[in-house]
């Protein structure tokens, strides 16, 4: 059987749910009153982008992402602002296909709303314990390897993690509620992260990680309300597999890795003239504002 055949079944369930559903040699197209969601497959991953229009600065679209669910704003190589998102091939289910288009659907209807103030975590009952403690430890004891730890408990649903990359070690935070498990990584925070705020090149800055975002699978860049740079990644609790678990954990390391030292570059170029001009022309493609 093709192996997109199940992909295939799923994007056609979803005209009972009241999209047009058209597939062709570039993947499915998906429409609804005005909007169209373009969607394909490589090797991994099954992929959708909803372009919309940029009417207001990146900052905040980095924020709004923050409030998002399995999906993010993004900026295309060409600076067409995009609302995207990613599933890993792995273990995909017919629910968790729709779960993200119609997260996209809701994003694109809020698109330019006044952003909520929301918590950065999913709020969670703490005598509740979502995600069994006991499950939580053996699914880490095949990350410990590579060099996952677990630092310490904060409540029944949050945790703190360690990851001990090759360049540097990262702070992770793990948290559940009753329909998601959210992982956080502090990329650019505190003082430093409020003097970029307030720096000339808080608008670089935004574009390069929007630009970031349409290059990274299931994860994103965000933003909150101090100027911290978050790097985050949401999955239903409901289809948490121990794979799916394993893979995420994988993913968020391996970004984390490669771009903080690139973020806290862009950052930092008003404080170093000479290091600007050191960056590497890839840095500064396509950071231009498009309105």
């Amino acid at each position: 059987m093709d192996d997109s055949q199940p992909i295939h079944a799923a994007m056609s369930a979803l005209e009972t749910l009241g999209w047009q559903v058209s597939a062709g040699s570039a993947g499915w197209q998906l429409q609804r009153e005005s909007h169209t969601i373009y969607a394909d497959v490589n090797a991994r991953w099954l992929y959708f982008s909803l372009p919309v229009l940029q009417t207001q600065p990146a900052a905040y679209y980095l924020q709004a992402s923050r409030q998002l669910y399995l999906c993010k704003y993004a900026r295309d190589p060409q600076g067409q602002l995009l609302l995207q998102a990613e599933l890993p091939l792995a273990e995909l289910e017919r629910a968790y296909i729709h779960l993200t288009v119609e997260a996209l659907w809701r994003a694109v209807r809020r698109h330019d709303a006044p952003l909520a103030s929301t918590p950065s975590a999913p709020a969670a009952e703490q005598n509740v314990e979502y995600f069994p403690r006991h499950a939580l430890d053996v699914y880490f004891k095949g990350l410990q390897h590579e060099g996952w730890g677990l630092r310490k408990p904060i409540s029944a649903n949050e945790y703190h993690l360690h990851y001990k990359a090759p360049e540097r070690p990262f702070e992770v935070y793990l948290a559940f509620n009753a329909a998601w498990a959210y992982w956080q990584v502090p990329i650019l925070e505190g003082s430093a992260a409020a003097a970029w705020w307030r720096s000339a090149q808080r608008d670089r800055l935004c574009q390069y990680l929007l630009t970031v975002n349409e290059q990274l699978y299931w994860a994103r860049f965000v933003l909150d309300e101090q100027g911290n740079v978050l790097l985050l990644l949401d999955m239903p609790l409901s289809l948490c597999t121990s794979e799916r678990f394993r893979l995420s954990a994988q993913t968020i390391a391996q970004y984390a890795s490669d771009y903080a030292y690139e973020v806290l570059i862009m950052a930092e170029l008003d404080r170093d003239e000479a290091l600007a001009s050191l960056l590497p022309a890839n840095l500064n493609e396509g950071l231009e504002f498009h309105g």
